[in-house]
């Protein structure tokens, strides 16, 4: 079993098909659903390595978020407007399932919009290092301004890293701060981040973490009884690797207790 099964698929919403990565068509199937959604200027490429960690259990759906991957550069460029995206594919194809929801970085913010409680059959959310505040993200900015220079990334998605990052070649346009949202959740949402801190600014093979020690003090002071935070350790921004046993154990846990836990309860 290894993600070469994978195959395109795709649904439709009112603004625009989004597509993504399946082993089978899980509208035709029952099993619990974990869809996994990928951080900005990625796809879904990038997370498949997931699939043998999860697919003995649960029907995968690696999303391509608008104007990534596979998925066409329609709609508005917002994390709110990818939210609404997602859960409208949830809600026409999806209703009647039991899902969990895991994202990375800025599909993590996707995922915490998702469990305000107005997605039915989504019991619980996953959000991997979000970007809870922008201005001070000196990795993302410069990876984006690198991007920029030496593969121009469009206009869709420069307007989106403006309107989600307050970030242009010339310039950070202001902060963008998402605590907001998970004041909002409503189900159980676990934040993940690894232990490699974001400050001081320093070169590095990988990207440091995003969520420093003040996002973690505000996350505490919400006192939202519905979040969680769990730290993976020798990781930074990109925690959620398929291929470190402490993610996977950590991922695979989560869904089995609010996805397996309840499928069984119910046939009992």
């Amino acid at each position: 079993m290894d993600d070469s099964d994978l195959k395109i698929g795709t649904a439709t919403t009112s603004h625009g098909a989004l597509y993504f990565l399946m082993d089978r068509d899980p509208r035709t199937f029952t099993r619990p659903i974990v869809i996994i959604l990928h951080g900005a200027l990625r796809n879904s490429d990038n997370l498949r390595g997931w699939y043998p960690v999860l697919s003995k259990h649960f029907d995968l759906l690696f999303v391509d978020l608008p104007g990534h991957g596979r998925t066409p550069a329609d709609g508005e460029p917002t994390i709110r407007a990818f939210t609404d995206r997602v859960r409208e594919m949830i809600l026409r194809h999806f209703s009647d399932r039991e899902i969990v929801a895991v994202g990375e970085s800025v599909g993590g913010l996707v995922a915490l919009g998702l469990a305000n409680g107005r997605t039915p059959g989504l019991k619980a959310v996953i959000a991997a290092d979000p970007p809870l505040s922008t201005a001070k993200q000196w990795p993302i900015y410069g990876n984006f301004t690198r991007r920029a220079r030496e593969n121009p990334i469009g206009d869709y998605l420069m307007t989106f890293m403006f309107n989600t990052f307050g970030y242009t070649p010339q310039g950070i346009d202001g902060d963008r701060v998402y605590y907001s949202m998970v004041s909002a959740v409503k189900i159980p949402a676990c934040i993940l981040t690894g232990d490699s801190p974001l400050f001081p600014v320093r070169s590095q093979p990988v990207i440091p973490c995003l969520m420093d020690e003040v996002d973690r003090f505000l996350i505490r002071s919400l006192k939202n009884p519905h979040v969680s935070m769990d730290i993976i350790p020798g990781k930074g921004h990109l925690c959620l690797d398929a291929d470190h046993e402490p993610a996977r154990r950590a991922v695979s846990t989560f869904c089995a207790e609010h996805l397996l836990t309840q499928t069984a309860g119910a046939e009992s």
